[in-house]
């Protein structure tokens, strides 16, 4: 993965925001010399324009797919590190509400502590901002079986299987 790499991922994310996010910037959502109120005008748009891009990369085969496996699931456990934490948190709370309990790595690292403590039947899922996963699930199916439900991506990795389906 060398610059030329680098290079084409470099412009095919900044044609998306170019194209998603049209009413605003999202790494720059407001200016030293916007008051209050614009800032919170802002914030609310980029909140909108966020939500509508997240709706639009949905898939409806793999949301009923994550839905399946998080049913069938004994156990949830859940990997993130900061904001994303957080979000998990929230997931948490959400699936207490309907008597699923999800375990949630807290610490930072401990997600490679999950192969010694995951079961047939547990599901993984990772929210990651960048997506760069491959490592941590390649990791994981060499000692486990499992199932990894990323961001918009879902994983089967199954024990004496060499492959990753996605």
């Amino acid at each position: 993965h060398g610059y030329e790499d680098f290079k084409a991922d470099f412009l095919k994310e900044v044609y998306y925001l170019d194209t998603h996010f049209k009413n605003i910037d999202p790494n720059f959502p407001f200016v030293k010399t916007d008051n209050i109120q614009k800032i919170a005008s802002k914030v609310t748009l980029l909140a909108q324009e966020t939500l509508s891009d997240t709706l639009a990369l949905l898939e409806h085969d793999n949301l009923q797919k994550a839905l399946r496996i998080m049913q069938k699931a004994n156990q949830i456990h859940l990997a993130a590190i900061s904001y994303s934490l957080l979000l998990g948190q929230i997931f948490k709370l959400d699936m207490l509400r309907i008597g699923k309990n999800v375990n949630i790595c807290n610490t930072n690292g401990e997600e490679l502590f999950l192969p010694a403590v995951i079961k047939n039947n547990d599901c993984i899922i990772i929210i990651s901002y960048s997506g760069e996963i491959h490592n941590l699930c390649s990791y994981i199916y060499e000692f486990s079986a499992s199932c990894i439900i990323d961001y918009f991506f879902i994983q089967y990795i199954k024990k004496g299987s060499k492959r990753i389906i996605n």
